[in-house]
């Protein structure tokens, strides 16, 4: 998500009860890659979300490709594409 729209939802999370320390943004999807791939953990469930615009298959594939130190979530992904 980009500028206010995300922000608006991360307002949104908060107001539903959301710790604020639990909410992460991200400048673009290269980014957010960087910095979760290493942060799952074995029974983590993330949910990846977008149009297509906005990239977030590259963060799908630093999940699938975090070695086995930075990801215990590695070979454990399931991906589906809005019309495939």
């Amino acid at each position: 998500m980009r500028g206010q729209q995300r922000e608006m939802i991360a307002e949104a999370a908060e107001q539903a009860g959301m710790s604020p320390q639990s909410i992460e943004r991200f400048k673009d999807a290269a980014t957010a890659a960087e910095n979760w791939a290493r942060r799952l953990r074995e029974g983590d469930l993330v949910l990846l979300k977008a149009s297509r615009a906005v990239h977030l298959e590259l963060v799908a594939q630093a999940i699938i490709e975090a070695p086995a130190s930075e990801s215990t979530t590695k070979g454990r992904f399931i991906a589906k594409q809005h019309g495939r």
